[in-house]
């Protein structure tokens, strides 16, 4: 229940403050700002769970003491409690703050790896966000911080995946603002929006920008993070995930926009021909990534993430025409339930295999 999260989370972040204010320390310091991200998270959760589900049910999943509060005012309620959210993420970085600023390596302390908490904390409170454009700044902040970390060279391949990880949302974000801008111009040619002279031209110019910024998000997120990690330890398996990850990302951008293809590593010639090579490229370095990561299943975590590395991998292989290959792992994932029919019918990185008598009968659930 919500309210006895919130509870445990508002208990534990008065004792740390009751600690703090008797002597700071660094251990202290961090902790509060784990809890302090912890208790933001599960409030902006909640808000958000409240915003897309029906005001009575989600009244009585909160709690009884709440809720007639929530019922009679829903959209209140989640609007206080999302500046709640932001107040606890905005303390638990100046709880961060001050902890690296007392940070002394000669007594043990490990300022990389609280440089590290802080990008993580950021990077949750940019996925807490509903505007895409508003999650670039705490993104901004949380590269910079694993840059940081990074920097002390220990040869830990961790703070370079998390880069990766936190450029990758930043590619999301741009997308996301490209694909609404897009969406708006299409809108306005097919007259279904008014819009005055020369503002459909100027919204797909933003597409075009955006979705630009995306592709330049996701090759950082490979030079910058999952290369260099590699680099330091050739079979790291976040590593190999993310880069396959980031590389599907940058063949679904190739084949939308010129532009994305351009800054994904085409030739800027804009021409289809070019989109297309610049695609297939980076869905075959995806399938090397990825099919190195299930070469080691046990490392890759639980059940779930296993069978999202494999899901990833049957999209990546259909993308580069090897579709028997794809066919096997998509029945093998429907088979125990981790994919459903519904899900293979909408994902654009199945296009090349979508007229197939076998795909056709999978989405029938033959």
């Amino acid at each position: 229940m919500y309210d006895i999260a919130l509870q445990c989370y508002r208990s534990a972040a008065a004792s740390y403050r009751s600690a703090v204010a008797r002597e700071e320390d660094v251990l202290t310091l961090s902790n509060l700002g784990d809890v302090l991200v912890q208790s933001g998270t599960c409030l902006y959760g909640v808000a958000r769970a409240l915003r897309n589900a029906d005001p009575d049910l989600a009244a009585a999943a909160i709690g009884s003491q709440m809720a007639a509060e929530v019922a009679a005012a829903p959209s209140e309620w989640a609007a206080a409690r999302e500046v709640e959210a932001q107040s606890d993420f905005m303390a638990g970085m100046s709880s961060y703050e001050a902890a690296c600023s007392m940070c002394d390596s000669s007594q043990g302390d490990d300022l990389p790896g609280l440089l590290c908490n802080w990008g993580s904390a950021l990077r949750s409170l940019a996925g807490c966000l509903q505007d895409p454009a508003a999650r670039l700044g705490p993104l901004e902040q949380a590269a910079s911080r694993l840059d940081h970390a990074a920097s002390f060279d220990r040869g830990d391949p961790a703070p370079l995946c998390s880069l990766g990880d936190v450029l990758v949302a930043a590619g999301e974000a741009a997308e996301a603002i490209a694909s609404a801008s897009s969406n708006a111009a299409a809108a306005a040619s097919a007259g279904v929006l008014p819009a005055p002279e020369g503002e459909t031209e100027a919204t797909a110019a933003a597409a075009r920008h955006w979705y630009g910024i995306a592709a330049s998000q996701l090759q950082a997120a490979l030079t910058r993070g999952y290369d260099a990690a590699l680099t330091l330890r050739r079979d790291e398996p976040e590593a190999l995930v993310g880069c396959g990850e980031a590389h599907l990302a940058l063949s679904r951008l190739a084949r939308r926009d010129p532009a994305a293809a351009a800054a994904a590593g085409g030739d800027g010639g804009g021409g289809d021909g070019d989109a297309k090579d610049v695609a297939i490229r980076h869905a075959t370095a995806a399938v090397a990534a990825l099919q190195a990561a299930v070469a080691r299943p046990e490392r890759l975590g639980g059940w779930r993430q296993r069978c999202d590395v494999r899901y990833n991998l049957a999209c990546a292989l259909a993308l580069v025409g090897r579709a028997q290959e794809a066919h096997q792992l998509l029945v093998a994932l429907l088979g125990c339930s981790a994919v459903r029919p519904s899900e293979l019918a909408h994902d654009a990185d199945l296009e090349p295999v979508r007229h197939l008598p076998w795909f056709q009968a999978l989405l029938a659930g033959a």
